[in-house]
């Protein structure tokens, strides 16, 4: 199985893709974590795998967005490891497995997307009330974001 060349090219695939989201769930595991720290893995973890399936897009596009097919890459990067190891493959072969690749991808990515709360522009805010934040020298303006967010402004 693992002599396989396809098979072994899911492997390298899955490996990198694999590797971020285990990351993330051993955070969620931890029994005494900060809830915005969680907040914050969980959106990187959509963006690294929105940046391997999507077309390059503007940074401050919502992460709840529907995706369109329009929005999708024809041909994503599935990562050095896979293109180095696909020698001697059919091209056939090889784009099936690039469109399960996808197909994976982008099933992660609705996934991920079901999992983040809909306020969680808002709660990122929220990270300004820490006291890590609180206690810093210098001040960033976006409280005045978090004033208005809880109506005094």
């Amino acid at each position: 199985m693992l002599e396989d060349k396809r098979n072994y090219l899911y492997f390298v695939f899955l490996r990198s893709v694999l590797n971020d989201v285990q990351t993330a769930i051993k955070s969620f595991e931890s029994e005494n974590s900060n809830p915005l720290k969680l907040l914050n893995t969980l959106t990187t973890l959509i963006e690294s795998v929105s940046q391997r399936i999507l077309m390059p897009r503007p940074v401050n596009r919502n992460l709840l967005d529907p995706i369109t097919d329009r929005d999708i890459n024809p041909r994503p990067y599935p990562g050095y490891l896979f293109e180095t190891a696909h020698h001697n493959l059919d091209c056939e072969i090889l784009n099936a497995i690039r469109q399960c690749c996808s197909a994976f991808l982008l099933q992660l990515f609705k996934e991920l997307q079901q999992r983040l709360p809909d306020n969680y522009k808002q709660l990122e805010l929220m990270a300004l009330l820490s006291p890590e934040e609180a206690i810093k020298p210098i001040k960033s303006n976006t409280i005045i974001d978090v004033a208005e967010i809880l109506g005094f402004i």
